[in-house]
């Protein structure tokens, strides 16, 4: 199938009917769930953050350290974004730091890492 979007690019796609309702008729609705076979990693979109045309992740941890990452950025969608270059595939990502928290500063045992 391919899809017109309205600025005139072309998608081409393939869709699985995954529905037990049957064949579909003219003015039914679907949701489409989008699947992808990248290797790269995904991390939270709210992990991510511009400074000018530099994207970065905050907060990483490395060696029991808070680490900013700067990052090449791939696809995304409402909530992942995948990352082209930059993270390590098993890296930990803080996902949800406090204000206090900046680069180098060690990572206690009492801190929640996703």
């Amino acid at each position: 199938m391919e899809h017109k979007g309205s600025g005139g690019a072309k998608y081409p796609f393939t869709v699985d009917i995954t529905s037990e309702i049957g064949e579909l008729k003219q003015g039914f609705s679907v949701n489409i769930e989008v699947k992808s076979s990248t290797q790269h990693p995904l991390v939270p979109v709210t992990s991510i953050m511009a400074d000018g045309d530099t994207s970065y992740v905050d907060w990483t941890v490395e060696n029991g350290k808070a680490k900013k990452v700067k990052v090449t950025l791939g696809n995304a969608d409402a909530e992942n974004q995948e990352i082209l270059s930059g993270l390590k595939k098993d890296a930990q990502v803080i996902v949800n730091p406090n204000e206090k928290l900046e680069d180098g500063k060690e990572i206690g045992k009492y801190d929640k890492i996703d």
